[in-house]
Order: structure tokens, then C-alpha cells, then sequence
């Protein structure tokens, strides 16, 4: 338990178009048992009520900070809320999840414990109007250096590269920002946080609630934008292939697990497609003889030697 409030935490909280749960996302924030906090909420040009929601917010609690801005996207709203911070610590937020009360107790807790620079935990899910899943059982903690955790989040097996759930000391971010303009934005950015860190703590409590929207970017049909999954996993590769060769495997492995997701969405047969099914070619036989990657992902490589219409056919009914 954190006996004192020494660190202030920064919170940084992007917001578009999401009037129905944001009350219940800030409220979360704002009741966490650590009181020691810096919320900064980015109003990204929401058209709805959310601006002023975020206003009257501010009334009531000292510790918030608004900024109404053009819609830029989340990457251009992440970057805003980063560019005012002032914690020692610094933590997103998504604005349609939910906090549990003790998260960021927690998070500096496990950060204390192990001298860390950089805390995660998992998540639950939940939709609104359902029961929480939270899927795990147990409460374990580990501690990594930063190779270990990188290969970790890019294996995808105790957790992934989404910015949420994380925790980062402020000089794990001196000079990163999200990529303007794209989605996915978290595949080339987080791993540059945790290069940084001597030690990345890792807890296995569910402390972050993240909300399954049906009219969500994930859960919407194909579209060109999404191929900026793919541009993001490239950028990440090119990164670490010039940079940091020892993480390569764990790099390809990522970036064809990005190229399969997007892939399955796609039922034309369009150059977007062909483009992808090039890019899995290029590395399937370094990840099936990469031990470390994931069942999935190296099924998916064996099956794409029967054809992609099979591999894709396969994917999507297990997603089922």
C-alpha cells in the first residue's frame, strides 16, 4: 500500500463522441483511493455534449484540466494531453472504459516494489448492460527488463501494445509522441517507452475496465483506414530491424499477427489484400520456426501454405 502521495499521477483522458459512458470513465478516475492527480481531459472537437461535460467536470474537481481542441484524431489528443502534463507518472485512459478504484494505487505500488519505470496490469471486458468478464484467476506479479517485457507485449502473451493499462514514468516518454493521423497508433510507440525502462513491473489483476463497443473502429467492417494496422506494424518493423535487431523475431511475429487481423476483415479482392497476403509471405517462415511465438500465430503461417481463403476462413471462426 502507498502510504504517501508523493508522485503526482497525470491522467490523460482523449475524448470523441462518447457523452453515454463519459461521466461514468471520469467519475472513476476522480474517486481512485491515490488522490494525488493530475486529470487532463481532451476534448478532440467532439460534437456531442462532451466539451461541456468536460467543463462542468472541471468545476467540481480542482485536480482537472480540459482542452478543447479541432478533431485531430486519438494519436493528436494523446500528443495534447502529453504536451501540458506535469505528473511524475503518466497513464491513459480511454474514455469509454473504466478504471477499477485502487488502479492507480496499484500501479505505483507494483512500481515501488520492483524500482520499476513502467507498470501493467490486465483488463477485464465488459459491454454495457452485460456482466464484467474477467477471465483471469489468481494474482501473480513479475518483474522484466525491458527485452523481456518488449518480447512479451510483442508475442502478445501476458499483454499487448495498447497504451492503456500502463503506467510510465515521465522520462520513458521525453520525445515520443503517437503517430498523427492513424489508428493503431500503440504498435510503434509503446515499445519505445519500455526501451527505456531498466525494470517493467507486471501484475496479473484485472485493474483496467476496457468497453466492447458494437460501433467501435475494431468491430466495424473493412475499410481502407484500417489499413493503418498495417502501416503501424511496418513502421514498428522497420524500427526494430534497423535498430533493434535482438527483438527482430518478436517484431515479425507481432507485425504477422497485425497482417492476419486485418486480413480476415477483408471478403473483396482488392490490392489492399494482395498486399497483405505479400507481407505475410515475406516473414511466415522465420515466425513458424520462432519458437516463442504463439500457436495462433504460427498456425495461421502453416495454414497460409493451403491458401489465404482457408487461413482467413479458419481465423474468423475462431474469433467466433
Amino acid at each position: 500500500m502507498i502510504k504517501n502521495m508523493d508522485y503526482l499521477v497525470s491522467v490523460i483522458v482523449p475524448i470523441y463522441k462518447v457523452e453515454k459512458d463519459l461521466s461514468d470513465c471520469v467519475l472513476s478516475i476522480c474517486n481512485q483511493t491515490y488522490t494525488n492527480l493530475e486529470i487532463i481531459l481532451v476534448d478532440d472537437g467532439s460534437p456531442d455534449n462532451c466539451g461541456q461535460m468536460c467543463d462542468e467536470f472541471a468545476r467540481n474537481d480542482v485536480r482537472i484540466k480540459v482542452i478543447h481542441k479541432i478533431n485531430g484524431g486519438l494519436s493528436q489528443a494523446r500528443n495534447a494531453g502529453m504536451s501540458i502534463m506535469t505528473g511524475d507518472y503518466v497513464t491513459f485512459v480511454d474514455s469509454d472504459d473504466i478504471l477499477e478504484h485502487d488502479f492507480v494505487e496499484e500501479m505505483l505500488r507494483i512500481i515501488n516494489k520492483y524500482n520499476a519505470q513502467v507498470a501493467i496490469c490486465k483488463n477485464s471486458t465488459f459491454e454495457k448492460g452485460s456482466a464484467l468478464n474477467n477471465g483471469y484467476v489468481g494474482i501473480s506479479e513479475r518483474c522484466f527488463d525491458a527485452a523481456e517485457a518488449i518480447k512479451n507485449m510483442l508475442y502478445q502473451k501476458d499483454f499487448d501494445v495498447a497504451a492503456w493499462g500502463k503506467m510510465y514514468h515521465k522520462d520513458t516518454l521525453i520525445g515520443i509522441s503517437f503517430p498523427d493521423g492513424l489508428i493503431h497508433e500503440d504498435i510503434p510507440t509503446t515499445y519505445k517507452a519500455l526501451l527505456r525502462c531498466r525494470k517493467v513491473a507486471f501484475t496479473t489483476q484485472a485493474l483496467y475496465r476496457y468497453q466492447i463497443r458494437k460501433e467501435s473502429i475494431e468491430n466495424q467492417k473493412f475499410t481502407i483506414k484500417k489499413m493503418d494496422c498495417i502501416k503501424t506494424a511496418q513502421m514498428m518493423l522497420d524500427d526494430i530491424t534497423i535498430n533493434y535487431p535482438e527483438l527482430l523475431q518478436a517484431a515479425k511475429s507481432r507485425y504477422v499477427a497485425a497482417n492476419f487481423h486485418i486480413l480476415a476483415q477483408i471478403k473483396e479482392n482488392i490490392p489492399e489484400k494482395k498486399l497483405i497476403v505479400k507481407n505475410i509471405k515475406h516473414v511466415r517462415n522465420d515466425v513458424i520456426r520462432d519458437k516463442s511465438a504463439s500457436i495462433r500465430v504460427r498456425g495461421a503461417c502453416l495454414l497460409s501454405y493451403l491458401g489465404f481463403g482457408t487461413t482467413t476462413a479458419v481465423l474468423n471462426l475462431i474469433k467466433k
